[in-house]
């Protein structure tokens, strides 16, 4: 399948957006190599629902286009153990976690089911494979408190996740914005936002 993408602005360092039908049945190898992804997979929540499961994810390969770098995804509590194995096969080792508490208008926590406590948090995990990238430790905190719910321009079966944790990436990261010898940015962002554009990102996002 061919990826289209086209850049906005001036030069790629504004951003590109590219849409594609399937990201799990995109050649992502045709974007390059990035030093930093950051995936939120619409998780199939019921077996008789549609979305991407744990086992679609294995054959993403993101290994192919980060040989090192950051894994930023985001999960539901009971997926800790299936992506943790995941991410190992791949050569990535967990390193951190940063936490959305979901809120609702009245300030109160928005709470879901879920097997055993409510759940009222989604958490972005982080693996990491040792490589060349600057880091800017401890400039951000590892939790966000934000609204809950879905919003215009998002998918109908997703929320749309805090924009707080691309400032938070892109502090951890600094010189991941630019690369010239790439001639664009060296962050990626797979299950993005329809038609989302980020100076520094490449964002993949599927057609409705």
């Amino acid at each position: 399948m061919s990826v289209r993408g086209s850049l906005t602005g001036d030069d790629a360092e504004c951003g590109m957006s590219v849409r594609v039908d399937n990201v799990l049945k995109t050649s992502l190898a045709e974007l390059g190599e990035f030093r930093a992804a950051l995936v939120d997979p619409p998780w199939r929540e019921k077996p008789s629902h549609r979305g991407v499961t744990m086992k679609d994810m294995e054959g993403l390969q993101l290994d192919r286009v980060l040989p090192f770098g950051f894994i930023f995804i985001w999960i539901a509590k009971d997926q800790l153990s299936a992506i943790v194995r995941l991410m190992k096969s791949w050569g990535f080792n967990y390193v951190e976690n940063m936490c959305w508490i979901q809120k609702r208008v009245n300030n109160r926590l928005h709470k879901t089911a879920s097997p055993y406590f409510a759940q009222t948090k989604v958490s972005l995990f982080i693996f990491r494979k040792e490589g060349d990238v600057e880091l800017r430790h401890q400039r951000s905190p590892d939790v966000v408190y934000d609204f809950a719910g879905v919003r215009k321009g998002d998918r109908c079966n997703g929320l749309r996740k805090p924009d707080a944790v691309y400032d938070m990436i892109e502090t951890l990261l600094p010189t991941c914005g630019f690369d010239d010898a790439n001639g664009r940015g060296m962050f990626l962002e797979l299950w993005a936002r329809p038609g989302h554009v980020r100076k520094g990102w490449t964002s993949v996002w599927e057609r409705a």
